[in-house]
């Protein structure tokens, strides 16, 4: 009789530690110290263009609004704090409105088409996220965004023959990003991202004319909405 309550006992011993071995762990909520996470998202990009000069003839700078699929990779530091690089490039309309050609001699309108561009705006940000490990994490973010230009494309309109708008030069900026989001943990190492940030830099653009050189300076300050998919690893 001891003995065999002494093998049963055995048994459920044995059993209950290869049990205790071969369960799966619990699946992460969240994110972690450690993590990388890479994001796809489809980003709305909207100049503000707050304020503007044009040397010579006046007006104001506008610069058209822009989408473009967004990739961007995450490093959580800590469990709250991660590193976030963003990379896309979108492309803009730059025009000049209520200049002084718009009227006589000229009559150039209300709006002189400048050219277009693409701009790369890389972006770090370190973000604080107030509930990692939830399925619903909210985080602030403070950066710094590098603006490139490139690939510009002069408006071709001419004027007595000659074209109006020669050679377009923007410069490169350097300005602050502030950073608000929010992650939702839709399955294991997925997630969905909702993510705004505002930029703050100023441009300056040399403008070769068929008139002469025409300088213009505009704060850009673009606002970027994105939304996304991503993946934890």
């Amino acid at each position: 009789m001891h003995r065999t309550l002494l093998a049963t006992a055995l048994l459920v011993g044995t059993t209950g530690a290869a049990v205790a071995q071969t369960a799966p762990a619990a699946a992460q909520t969240g994110y972690s110290a450690g993590d990388f996470v890479v994001r796809l998202a489809a980003s709305y990009i909207s100049p503000l263009t707050p304020s503007s000069h044009i040397d010579v003839i006046g007006g104001k700078v506008d610069v058209t609004d822009g989408a473009q699929p967004e990739v961007d990779i995450s490093y959580f530091v800590t469990d709250h704090i991660s590193v976030q690089l963003i990379a896309t490039a979108t492309r803009h309309e730059i025009s000049a409105k209520n200049t002084a050609l718009a009227g006589a001699p000229y009559n150039l309108g209300s709006k002189l088409d400048l050219a277009s561009t693409y701009v790369l705006p890389p972006a770090i940000t370190a973000q604080y996220h107030f509930f990692p490990h939830s399925v619903f994490s909210p985080y602030v973010g403070l950066g710094i965004d590098f603006l490139f230009p490139f690939d510009t494309q002069e408006n071709t309109a001419t004027l007595g023959g000659t074209q109006i708008v020669q050679k377009v030069g923007l410069s490169n900026a350097v300005g602050p990003v502030l950073d608000i989001g929010l992650d939702y943990n839709v399955s294991g190492p997925w997630f969905f991202n909702v993510d705004y940030k505002q930029i703050f830099n100023q441009v300056t653009a040399r403008v070769h004319t068929a008139l002469g050189l025409v300088k213009a300076r505009v704060a850009l300050d673009p606002s970027v909405f994105s939304v996304g998919i991503a993946y934890r690893f």
